[in-house]
């Protein structure tokens, strides 16, 4: 079940991100965008004294000079103040935002199902997924997966099945809904579980657990 929030996927994607935070990656990928500014400069000055635009003066040859080593100099700074530095700064960041939780919002849908004694019960959910996944083909899927589950479940039971009987019961058809519609997290809160007499019950003959109402399937 998709109760993870963050989903284990985003977790994995934040541990191999940082894995670029090591001395040798920063080490290399600083290199490699030294060397890159270097050979840019060199191939401009190049471009720039073939069509005569400078003079390949000792000055002139100096200044392109400075200007190609100096992201050199910054990179090894950079590497010196590692795990400071812009880019562990910035790997960090990126793996930290995978860490954040999915904002998830409740689709409250409540079953009517019957026991094995023929009474009915009625199961008051809050699925938790993320809002943009909401559609009414989402919706149509749950009311008939989770029902079918819970037909099954309850009739076996006489008597008010557990929370947890409960969950069990549908961890499954939800695993297969999650998987269907690509949802990342999805996770079922019972908010209440209670019986359904019709409106010939005796009141005394209700349990604390028990609610008048009607013995409706819907």
């Amino acid at each position: 079940m998709r109760r993870q929030n963050p989903p284990q996927a985003s977790l994995e994607q934040a541990q191999y991100i940082e894995r670029y935070l090591s001395r040798p990656a920063i080490t290399v990928a600083y290199a490699l965008c030294a060397t890159m500014f270097f050979g840019f400069v060199s191939l401009l000055f190049a471009v720039l004294v073939h069509d005569y635009i400078v003079n390949p003066t000792p000055t002139t040859i100096a200044f392109f000079v400075v200007v190609a080593i100096v992201p050199a100099i910054l990179a090894f700074l950079a590497c010196r103040r590692r795990p400071d530095d812009p880019l562990s700064w910035s790997i960090m960041r990126l793996a930290n935002s995978r860490r954040i939780p999915l904002n998830v919002a409740a689709d409250r849908r409540s079953f009517k199902v019957l026991l094995m004694n023929g009474e009915t019960i009625c199961v008051n959910f809050s699925f938790h997924y993320p809002a943009r996944s909401q559609s009414a083909e989402l919706g149509e899927r749950l009311d008939t997966y989770v029902r079918a589950a819970l037909e099954r479940e309850c009739s076996k039971h006489s008597m008010l099945p557990s929370e947890m009987a409960i969950e069990d019961a549908i961890d499954g058809v939800l695993e297969l809904i999650a998987h269907q519609f690509d949802i990342p997290v999805l996770y079922p809160e019972i908010r209440d579980v209670h019986k359904v007499r019709d409106a010939y019950s005796v009141t005394g003959d209700l349990a604390p657990s028990e609610y008048l109402g009607t013995g409706t399937l819907g």
